[in-house]
């Protein structure tokens, strides 16, 4: 009965860490609470539900008698709809028996470690028109919208291509 708890827990961690991919690069909590479900479904342990909030995950699982409770903190979330995607995508291939369950760490890992396609000057670019556009929709004043393209133009002129 231990060892399938243990199984079963590490099920549980192996399919937070590649929902957790979906949400802190972009992804909404059902995405990844769909994602977490398919790498369950490929792992063979269905049933194990996952509470989902923007700053932590509780999954709680009875076993024995016994209440077993994983948290998971969420962590920084930014913007990297790459990584979310192919997150999603192994999640999918693993529900469909397409990736063989021992080599879904090392997918996670070369997930987590893909490069951000955009450049730190096109970050700031779309951070400027944010900043400009949430201005402009509370009625701001010019001045704040002149800030933002100062800051723009500070770091633009001075962050590498």
């Amino acid at each position: 009965m231990e060892s399938e708890k243990g199984l079963t827990a590490e099920a549980i961690e192996t399919a937070l860490d590649d929902a957790l991919i979906v949400i802190q690069n972009g992804g909404s909590t059902s995405m990844a609470d769909r994602t977490y479900n398919n790498i369950l479904k490929g792992l063979k342990h269905t049933g194990i539900t996952a509470i989902w909030r923007l700053d932590f995950v509780t999954v709680c699982l009875a076993s024995g008698g016994q209440f077993v409770s994983i948290t998971r903190s969420v962590g920084n979330i930014g913007v990297n709809l790459v990584r979310a995607s192919q997150a999603v995508l192994l999640g999918e291939r693993a529900a469909n028996g397409e990736i063989n369950t021992g080599s879904l760490v090392s997918e996670i890992n070369r997930i987590r470690n893909l490069t951000t396609p955009y450049s730190r000057v096109i970050m700031i670019a779309a951070a400027s028109f944010t900043c400009a556009c949430f201005t402009e929709i509370s009625k701001g004043i010019l001045e704040h919208l002149l800030l933002c393209a100062a800051v723009y133009r500070t770091v633009f002129t001075f962050a590498p291509n």
